[in-house]
């Protein structure tokens, strides 16, 4: 088998929105991520170890005129899974392995505005909006532990 190749990657995510009032709406999702053991060098010789992980978060997405405001927080691996994020294939030192990220905790402001540009042609041969959206702020990691290779 080809090295830190999965045989299986799995995703699957629920998201639940629930309108409050016009322009505002609250939200739930969560989301499972199942990875197979990978192979960390030519011979096949040493192999990760399957993982699953368990993602949440909420939030409020509000819209007042061309303004929207998005506040949300979460946590990623729930569980507190120590897995493998990342494989150095074929490594001369043998330290195949480095951990990824430990249970973390995150919370999100984000700030847009909506600029509308509507075609001036004669003929019209050009119609509709753009839309851009300015982030001034956003997402706050709160981590618990580090990284090192294992």
């Amino acid at each position: 088998e080809v090295p830190s190749v999965q045989k299986h990657n799995i995703y699957f995510a629920l998201s639940f929105n629930r309108e409050f009032s016009t322009g505002i709406t609250g939200f739930i999702r969560g989301s499972f991520r199942h990875v197979t053991g990978m192979y960390v060098n030519d011979a096949n010789s040493d192999k990760t170890d399957d993982y699953s992980l368990l993602n949440a978060g909420i939030g409020l997405d509000m819209v007042f005129g061309n303004f929207n405001l998005l506040i949300s927080g979460g946590v990623n691996n729930i569980f507190d899974k120590v897995f493998v994020g990342f494989i150095s294939i074929n490594s001369s030192t043998g330290r195949f392995y480095e951990a990824g990220e430990p249970r973390n905790f995150y919370a999100g402001i984000n700030l847009g505005y909506a600029f509308q540009w509507k075609s001036m042609w004669p003929v019209k041969l050009i119609t509709g909006h753009v839309f851009v959206i300015i982030k001034l702020f956003s997402n706050f990691y709160l981590l618990k532990g580090n990284s090192n290779i294992y």
